[in-house]
């Protein structure tokens, strides 16, 4: 069993999702796993109309097609763990009403992806549009010796769709009670 989980979010009862990720930047970068070079002061992302009623905010929320929002709480902590090469974008939430949120969110962007799949044991295709990218897995493996230890949350290169986060760290948030936050074990990524 691998010492990282993939970062995942679960939607608690009455909270919502966004959708419509806007201003932030190229979207190559967030899937190449680039970093922003200039980051805009105007980003923003919206509420799912689909679900009117869900209007509380977790922690950790799902941006649909683009990844995850995160609360100023939230990114407090993982500042406090000295993670490198992640970028927190802030992002301004736009309800329901059309109103923005009060509350402080931030886009988590690891950059920076990690040649860790294992190529040899993984079972996968490659994307036929991108061939740098693999479309998806039958069995995906994570070779933990090309992981420097600090490295606390990074994107796989060549699936940097995904977010992988050390066990260690990904249990602390737990206990602290973070929402909105699912880890899945890098194994069941297939």
């Amino acid at each position: 069993m691998s010492n990282y989980l993939k970062w995942d979010v679960y939607t608690p009862t009455g909270c919502c999702t966004l959708v419509g990720l806007n201003n932030v930047g190229p979207v190559k970068n967030r899937y190449r796993a680039r970093p922003y070079e200039s980051i805009s002061t105007n980003a923003y992302v919206t509420m799912d109309d689909s679900f009117p009623k869900d209007k509380k905010m977790a922690d950790n929320i799902r941006v649909i097609g683009a990844g995850f929002v995160i609360s100023g709480r939230l990114k407090e902590f993982l500042e406090s763990k000295q993670i490198v090469n992640v970028q927190y974008i802030p992002i301004t939430i736009i309800n329901h009403n059309g109103n923005a949120e009060d509350a402080e969110y931030f886009v988590l962007h690891p950059h920076g992806a990690i040649d860790c799949i294992d190529m040899e044991n993984s079972v996968f295709e490659w994307c036929t549009i991108d061939p740098k990218t693999i479309d998806y897995f039958d069995e995906f493996v994570i070779n933990e010796d090309k992981i420097d230890p600090n490295r606390l949350l990074f994107r796989p290169k060549y699936y940097s769709e995904i977010v992988l986060i050390r066990k260690d760290l990904a249990e602390e948030i737990v206990a602290l009670g973070f929402t909105g936050i699912d880890f899945e074990e890098a194994e069941e990524i297939a």
